[in-house]
């Protein structure tokens, strides 16, 4: 993840960029140019069309974490209660927040859900500084998203679930949605500082992941 290219994008968003409503664009697709102004960049919109689930709310205060992932099983066609990822990070249910390795442990491991199925779910590309790792681009995520896959946000608290994009071409993405799992939020846009990977902004790690 280019860190001077996501700058870019959080001064877009402070200058104006707006996110169409969802459905205004086919996922993946930019605005006909009669519809773009003169001298002005053609706006692309991405999004993940998430037909399978509902917008959650986190069960206890410090559950963000196991909801976000408990909608991106659920999308997958795999619901997993949120007790139950919360006990398989901590072994019991408990309300504590998840950290780095509780979610990626969660997220790149098998897994049986509440209809009896197994299946397994890694990270395929994954922007984390906290571990050094840092392979995933913005040509990712509009690839992603573009193909109907949801993927895990946390800023410096608080972990969501991203599901669409704007972006003008190549690939410099000027907003985002995410599912805000807290109660009251539903779906919401990120903030400036919240499109800035750390240390100069919240964005603190973004996972893209493949369920099988």
């Amino acid at each position: 993840m280019n860190r001077r290219q996501f700058l870019t994008s959080g001064i877009a968003m402070i200058c104006g960029a707006t996110l169409p409503g969802r459905g205004a664009l086919a996922d993946g697709s930019c605005a006909p140019p009669q519809f773009v102004p003169p001298g002005f960049p053609s706006l692309c919109n991405a999004f993940a069309n998430l037909k399978k689930i509902e917008v959650a709310s986190q069960k206890l205060t410090e559950w963000c974490w196991a909801a976000s992932i408990s909608m991106i099983f659920a999308d997958a066609g795999h619901p997993v209660s949120q007790d139950e990822i919360v006990k398989r990070g901590y072994g019991s249910i408990v309300n504590q927040p998840g950290g780095i390795g509780q979610i990626l442990n969660a997220l790149n491991t098998s897994w049986t859900d509440n209809n009896g199925v197994g299946f397994k779910s890694k990270t395929s590309a994954l922007f984390c500084p906290d571990i050094g790792r840092m392979n995933l681009s913005n040509p990712d995520i509009i690839s992603t998203l573009s193909s109907n896959q949801p993927m895990l946000y946390c800023n410096l608290t608080h972990a969501m679930v991203l599901f669409q994009v704007n972006y003008t071409p190549p690939s410099n993405v000027g907003a985002a949605v995410v599912v805000d799992p807290m109660p009251g939020m539903g779906v919401r846009q990120l903030t400036p500082m919240e499109m800035v990977p750390v240390p100069y902004g919240q964005m603190r790690m973004l996972a893209r992941i493949e369920i099988a």
